[in-house]
């Protein structure tokens, strides 16, 4: 359990919608949050708002709360907008407005450009918000279902993997990788990866880029350990994965042609995949990825297959 207050603009917002909800509400700017549930303390009654599925009911007035004299008394933790922590309070308060039909709310592309927003921070404290369309929120901690009471406790201290990666252009990197300049891209994803544990999700969103940047530098044995060094609760693309694994891992084990097929050369293969994986690298290389496909992709199928056995294999030998 956590009490704090919001400041003015935040403070204002709920007014608003707790006014909505109960006309006859007073609230003393002071609120209790215990798992999902935030309960508004005031008079008559306080008013219980469930941050899971928006169910609202009431609760005791302030003055009957235990040891309400002291909590008055102290100084309470203000959770301001533009932080970390009142961005997601606006972010549940416009879910909440959307879920219970309180106009205006706000429509799902409003939404999901703040999500959007929020998670981009929440990436570096392994915490990810889930799109929903029947829920106030959906979050995950360490690829676990949280409250958003364990979320604020979290975000409530810096993150040391967002201090670590300070001084990284992590958006940059991206954009070497795009422009399939990537023997200046691996360096800067081995100096990132060396500051951070690949097991966290910004550490598996790296090394997933370090893994695909060594493959097209034609290293699948260095490709293919950071792939297994990811950490799979952080995968939403689950088979892409084992596909760019697989690949990785044929790459390493092949012998001649790798799809049994000697009427498909291995390079054949190869560059059509890297066409498939970097748009970019399909148009640096229109006549290699032209001939390619025409040569692949009537068997592409059985090589993808393949692909998708052996990394399973791997993945369930734990090697």
């Amino acid at each position: 359990m956590i009490y704090f207050g919001l400041s003015n603009s935040l403070q204002l917002q709920y007014d608003g919608i707790l006014t909505k909800l109960k006309g006859n509400f007073v609230s003393k700017e002071v609120y209790l949050l215990d798992g999902d549930i935030l309960t508004a303390l005031g008079r008559p009654y306080s008013v219980c708002i469930s941050l899971k599925d928006g169910m609202i009911s009431e609760e005791r007035a302030f003055e009957q709360w235990n040891g309400i004299e002291e909590i008055m008394n102290a100084e309470l933790p203000l959770i301001v907008e533009g932080t970390l922590m009142g961005e997601l309070m606006r972010y549940l308060l416009m879910r909440l407005r959307k879920v219970l039909s309180i106009v205006p709310f706000a429509d799902e592309h409003m939404l999901s450009v703040l999500r959007g927003k929020l998670n981009d921070k929440f990436r570096y404290y392994d915490i990810s918000l889930i799109r929903s369309e029947t829920l106030v929120s959906d979050i995950r901690l360490e690829g676990c279902l949280c409250t958003v009471e364990d979320v604020l406790k979290v975000i409530s201290e810096p993150s040391g993997t967002e201090e670590a990666l300070k001084d990284m252009d992590l958006p940059y990197m991206a954009r070497l990788m795009g422009l399939c300049r990537y023997e200046e891209a691996a360096p800067l994803y081995e100096e990132a990866l060396g500051r951070v544990d690949a097991s966290t999700m910004i550490g598996t969103e790296l090394a997933l880029c370090l893994a695909e940047t060594y493959y097209f530098l034609d290293r699948p044995q260095d490709s293919a350990e950071w792939y297994l060094k990811c950490n799979r609760r952080y995968i939403k693309d689950t088979e892409d994965y084992r596909l760019k694994l697989g690949h990785a891992l044929l790459d390493m084990n092949r012998d001649g042609d790798s799809t049994g097929n000697a009427a498909v050369p291995y390079e054949d293969i190869k560059a059509y995949y890297k066409g498939r994986l970097n748009p970019t690298y399909k148009k640096y290389n229109k006549d290699e990825h032209g001939s390619a496909s025409a040569a692949v992709e009537k068997s592409y199928e059985e090589y993808r297959d393949t692909c998708l056995k052996l990394a399973d294999e791997v993945l369930m030998s734990g090697s």
